[in-house]
């Protein structure tokens, strides 16, 4: 599960809702583009997520992450951790 925090809507609110109302924490990635970090970080914080905030991908204006490795290894262990059962890290 992909949750961009680049413009935080009522459907972005809604997502972040449902997360643990239906137990896939462990399943999500946030991502953010590079000039809303700050922002994202805030929102996390107000939704009860800010333990992840360090763990947001950041991607360009032209949509290329930072650091497409970090982003293929959060994904990866996101993928990982659904099918062995592990919580996500903080």
């Amino acid at each position: 599960i992909v949750i961009d925090l680049t413009e935080v809507s009522a459907g972005t609110v809604w997502e972040l809702q449902k997360v643990p109302a239906e137990g896939v924490g462990e399943r999500v990635v946030f991502i953010v583009r590079e000039d809303r970090v700050d922002n994202a970080r805030a929102d996390l914080d107000m939704h009860g997520y800010a333990a992840m905030a360090d763990a947001i991908q950041v991607y360009r204006g032209d949509g290329r992450f930072l650091d497409t490795a970090k982003f293929r290894e959060a994904m990866r262990a996101a993928i990982q951790r659904r099918l062995s059962g592990q919580p996500a890290e903080a």
